[in-house]
């Protein structure tokens, strides 16, 4: 029961402060759209691609800003009810050189998972092949693809993501100081608890999977009119989105509550912030 109620107290935390939502339902949005117009800066010349240059690093920064933000305020909410976005926010603000190494490493851990995918045609007919014939004769090749299919999600949007996440809110939080033996008390905590690894899973089936599949369903174009398809591409993403947020600060949530920093993580914020 007391791995139950971690995930119930992390459920709950989601709601506790509409700001959260607040915030990453519009600074989402407005970055998507930064990051679409960045799609039309041109790089024909020097200046053109010195801008390229500046606005994606101000993009990648300013994310780095709102997600590692939650992480911290979640993490900081489990201490201290009295913490507030703004101050959680400046604080990853300055914490933002330790943020980026973390997150550079999580980008490059998820791309080269990423780049598995070109072993799934392959590596399910070599499985099969190796194995005993009993086997071959009840478990099919199809069977073989969606295990395969299976893993290779799993380790791209679960395993390496939920490594990270506890040291992005650690580092969040507490800078450099956040990959030290606090950090690592932190990351333990988290990865350690199979509710953490529970929650996260679902998350990712609502965020990612879940996302996935409504943005593919297709109207009936045989009956269907431009207005009903359009209708539905706006419900479709919409619902879509609201789930993919609520995944994420689900994930925050939990964060927060399998691996929040130690009980002198407030004094840290407050000398750092000047409160």
């Amino acid at each position: 029961m007391a791995r139950v109620s971690v995930a119930i107290e992390a459920f709950e935390g989601c709601f506790q402060n509409w700001r959260v939502w607040l915030i990453q339902f519009a600074a989402n949005l407005a970055l998507f759209g930064v990051f679409t117009l960045w799609l039309f800066i041109p790089v024909s010349n020097i200046w053109y691609l010195a801008l390229n240059s500046i606005v994606a690093l101000l993009l990648f920064a300013f994310t780095l800003v709102l997600h590692g933000g939650s992480l911290s305020y979640f993490s900081a909410q489990t201490q201290d009810n009295s913490i507030t976005l703004p101050k959680t926010f400046r604080n990853t603000a300055r914490n933002l050189p330790a943020i980026f190494i973390v997150a550079a490493i999580l980008g490059l851990a998820w791309y080269l998972a990423g780049s598995l995918d070109r072993y799934e045609d392959s590596l399910p007919n070599y499985l099969r092949s190796n194995s005993p014939l009993f086997i071959r004769k009840v478990v099919l090749l199809p069977t073989y693809q969606a295990l395969v299919n299976a893993g290779l999600f799993i380790l791209q949007w679960i395993l390496v993501p939920s490594l990270f996440l506890p040291l992005l809110a650690s580092t969040s939080s507490n800078g450099f100081r956040g990959l030290g033996a606090r950090g690592f008390a932190s990351w333990k905590s988290c990865v350690t608890k199979i509710v953490y690894w529970a929650v996260i899973a679902a998350a990712v089936v609502l965020g990612v999977y879940a996302t996935g599949k409504i943005m593919n369903w297709t109207p009936d174009f045989r009956t269907s009119t431009l207005r009903h398809e359009t209708v539905s591409l706006i419900w479709r993403g919409v619902i879509s989105y609201l789930l993919a947020l609520f995944a994420w600060i689900f994930s925050c949530s939990m964060v927060g509550r399998c691996g929040a920093a130690t009980a002198d993580a407030r004094d840290d914020i407050d000398r750092q912030t000047g409160a």
